[in-house]
């Protein structure tokens, strides 16, 4: 018997004159003589077959014939197998080489050794694959094992086995599991192949793949055959793998998966444990600023920045990962004063917020939570998130607070607004959404210079509805964007008749949203529509509102300076309630000022509204801007408007909106106002 390296030289060699035996002894021990032989076997071994000694794969029955140093011809014939470690590293060969007589030359078939050779390449091929066989025969209980078995257990080779030895090594779940296995193999003649954990006797961790086959006689099952295979290297690489899945690659932290699946986990526990938890959603405010101000490298830091200040003050007992972009998930077990609970968050977060400097950059965060309770629901993760949610809603939309939890009106609101959504989407398609026409006026001639589209819903039970009974529709930009379309559409061909009519309606001003501007090639294909219709661009206003262009990106603002090139009318809407600086309104291709009406409504009985809108009509023709007064709906409003020099007013003192036939009758009248 003799070894090999990885290049082929030999390692050791057992006597050449005797059967081999497993006292290996190193090759440089050996005789003279016997090294000889075995640089002649190495020799004729690498001349003929080197190419396949390369393929690193088991060979039987290579034969030669070459003098030996006492001059006698001798003949050889060898047999190997490849040996590796257990990361597949590539040891050497293993092997017998045997002189044959003249009778083994004659009919080699005879030899006892094969029983012996097919051994060792069994027990090579068990140590590369890290698999054993095992037999349990049912008559006497009798469990064999093969030496690889026996080396992950980790127990001595030939050491009496039994069932109830092995049982030892597996807890109580993985016993049961491969108990109920192997009794429903013997009792129903069924194979199983099942995966499980245990600990050897040296106290060493493990996972195994164990398949057994019944095996019977005369129909009867008698026993059971299997393999063992060792799966801890790869158990723990499947391992690694999940673990990876799990984690947020920018904070560090656990991800969605990991809190969708942990949150399920808890719901499924709650109940039988009867603990207390809280479930909570943490936005971080306007966080989309910082990445439009500094870049997303700096706002990515101060993420890492934050989850790691976060995690660290979290204790043993919340769970804490990353959702979306600035968006977290907590869990806090063992909640038993609920507002203290939240109160120590909403602490934290403030803290943890405070002067996060990234590349020499220091940047404060705040955050809004919603939450609610887990215990006593019944709910499903899904649902609770969902409630968390709308907690955070209502949370960002009272600015006084910053965190809210879930009640459930929330619910009964969220129910409403998806209802009022689906419905408003079959109200586009089946065209009950109509514009009706508000007349803008000149408040020094009195005359119509132009009129304002204002969706109207035609409710087939309710009448005509107007946006605040829908209003939820505009937070979908899907629907937000359909909706504009129709709009288009019913206004282009309104203008288009009119003008058949040489009716006059000066312009014609429809409200567009961010979302409308945000589509790629928006302007093109207003600008497209209004040739389909062989009308002018004169003939087109359209009116945004400053927090839709001044929280959108530079697309928009790209957008409109395209679509005033074109020569159409760009309004400045709801002007003064937003939150735009002065620098905007030289940046932004404005045309018109319109002054909400909030300001408008109480300005004869408040002294600072009043202010308000004087100086926002000087500002706007200092600016060179056209001033549109919203909501006026007396006389002395209208009067001092005019007085302070607004161009322009609508509202219902002058004329309510009013659909197609109906503003037909007053388009090109005058209209008395205060003098």
């Amino acid at each position: 018997m003799w070894d090999t390296d990885a290049t082929h030289q030999f390692t050791t060699l057992d006597s050449l004159d005797k059967p081999p035996t497993t006292n290996d002894q190193p090759l440089t021990s050996r005789s003279r003589q016997q090294q000889s032989a075995a640089r002649e076997i190495r020799d004729w071994l690498g001349r003929s077959h080197f190419e396949l000694l390369q393929k690193r794969e088991p060979f039987d029955g290579w034969r030669a014939s070459f003098d030996s140093p006492d001059g006698r011809l001798r003949n050889f014939e060898s047999s190997a197998a490849p040996r590796w470690d257990r990361s597949g590293r590539f040891l050497g060969f293993r092997g017998i080489t045997r002189e044959l007589s003249s009778d083994l030359q004659k009919n080699p078939g005879f030899d006892d050794r094969e029983a012996w050779l097919q051994k060792i390449l069994l027990e090579q091929i068990e140590r590369v694959s890290s698999v054993g066989a095992w037999r349990w025969t049912l008559e006497n209980g009798r469990l064999c094992w093969s030496d690889e078995v026996y080396r992950i257990y980790e127990v001595p080779i030939g050491t009496p086995m039994t069932l109830a030895r092995a049982a030892k090594a597996y807890d109580r779940a993985a016993l049961d599991m491969l108990k109920e296995a192997i009794e429903r193999a013997a009792a129903e003649n069924r194979p199983f192949d099942l995966t499980t954990e245990f600990t050897t006797e040296r106290g060493n961790h493990r996972w195994v793949r164990a398949i057994g086959v019944p095996q019977e006689i005369d129909g009867e099952v008698t026993g059971i055959f299997g393999t063992l295979q060792d799966m801890t290297e790869q158990s723990a690489q499947h391992q690694h793998i999940h673990d990876m899945a799990m984690i947020d690659t920018l904070t560090g932290i656990a991800n969605r998966e990991a809190f969708d699946r942990y949150l399920d986990m808890l719901t499924r526990t709650e109940s039988r444990q009867r603990r207390s938890a809280v479930l909570c959603i943490v936005d971080l405010d306007n966080f989309k600023d910082v990445n439009d101000q500094y870049g997303h490298e700096v706002g990515d830091g101060v993420l890492r920045a934050f989850a790691r200040r976060l995690s660290r003050a979290m204790d043993d007992q919340c769970f804490l990962a990353r959702l979306d972009s600035d968006e977290f998930g907590v869990v806090v077990n063992e909640v038993e004063d609920l507002s203290e609970t939240i109160g120590t968050l909403v602490k934290q977060l403030k803290e943890v917020g405070k002067g996060i400097e990234v590349s020499d950059i220091r940047v404060d965060v705040s955050a809004t939570v919603g939450y609610t309770e887990l215990s006593g629901c019944g709910l499903e993760a899904g649902s609770l998130l969902r409630r968390a949610d709308l907690a955070l809603l209502e949370a960002k939309r009272d600015l006084k607070i910053s965190a809210h939890g879930f009640t459930a009106r929330m619910e009964e609101n969220f129910n409403r607004r998806v209802a009022v959504r689906k419905e408003f989407q079959r109200a586009l398609n089946e065209a009950q959404i109509v514009p009706h026409y508000q007349p803008v006026i000149s408040l020094s001639t009195g005359q119509i210079t132009s009129m304002e589209a204002l969706a109207r819903w035609h409710h087939p039970k309710r009448g005509v509805l107007s946006p605040s009974v829908f209003m939820e529709v505009f937070n979908d930009h899907e629907t937000c964007v359909k909706l504009t379309n129709v709009m288009l559409e019913h206004v282009s061909s309104d203008m288009r008749t009119w003008l058949s009519r040489n009716v006059h309606f000066g312009r014609i001003a429809l409200n567009v949203t961010a979302a409308d501007l945000k589509q790629p090639g928006f302007a093109l294909r207003l600008i497209g529509l209004l040739e389909q219709h062989n009308l002018r661009a004169r003939h087109l206003t359209l009116e945004i509102t400053e927090t839709a262009i001044f929280g959108g990106s530079d697309a928009i603002v790209d957008q409109l300076q395209l679509l005033r090139e074109a020569g159409i009318t760009i309004a400045l809407d709801d002007f003064g309630t937003g939150y735009s600086c002065l620098t905007h309104l030289k940046s932004v291709p404005f045309d018109i000022l319109k002054i909400d009406k909030s300001f408008v409504n109480d300005m004869m009985r408040s002294d600072a509204d009043r202010a308000i809108v004087r100086s926002l009509i000087e500002l706007g023709n200092d600016i060179g801007y056209t001033t549109v007064a919203e909501g006026i709906e007396v006389k002395t409003e209208a009067s001092y408007l005019r007085e302070v020099g607004c161009t322009s007013g609508q509202g219902y003192f002058f004329h309510k909106p009013m659909p197609k036939s109906e503003i037909e009758v007053v388009l090109g009248g005058p209209v008395n106002i205060a003098t």
